[in-house]
């Protein structure tokens, strides 16, 4: 795939979340988010598609986007992540049920990858069924319940 192809699927992916998204709300406040890139891009209070754009610019280098809620529900304890292993390969995780439980899935889209996060970041209904997503037990730190 050349850059202008790359280009205009990224665009479309952005595109598409932001349709998608905003098709799915039901009006309820938007939490507050931060994602962050492994290269140290943040950006605070990210719409879908600016989520969707940190997805389509990672790469070779910059291979890894985590997602956080910065409510005071979260408690550091909800928060998406993918990491881009190969071209064609993602491991998308996400853990919100608290501190002792992860789940996580490959996908091999990265328009999947973008929709994924977006979903799980405003809750569009529907973003679970999207995977299907493998519990990985954390194992228990000294001192936790």
């Amino acid at each position: 795939m050349d850059d202008a192809e790359l280009d205009a699927r990224s665009e479309s992916v952005v595109e598409g979340i932001a349709r998608r998204v905003r098709q799915r709300l039901d009006g309820s406040t938007a939490p507050v988010l931060r994602p962050t890139t492994k290269a140290g891009s943040v950006v605070n209070n990210a719409s879908p598609g600016a989520i969707g754009e940190l997805v389509s610019g990672l790469g070779p280098v910059d291979r890894f986007v985590v997602v956080e809620w910065l409510n005071e529900a979260a408690d550091g304890e909800r928060y998406a992540q993918a990491l881009r292993e190969r071209e064609d390969e993602w491991v998308v995780e996400h853990r919100d049920d608290g501190p002792m439980q992860r789940y996580q899935e490959i996908v091999t889209d990265m328009g999947i990858v973008a929709e994924i996060l977006a979903g799980w970041a405003y809750q569009v209904p529907g973003w679970r069924e999207s995977a299907s997503w493998k519990r990985i037990d954390l194992p228990r730190r000294k001192g936790r319940r």
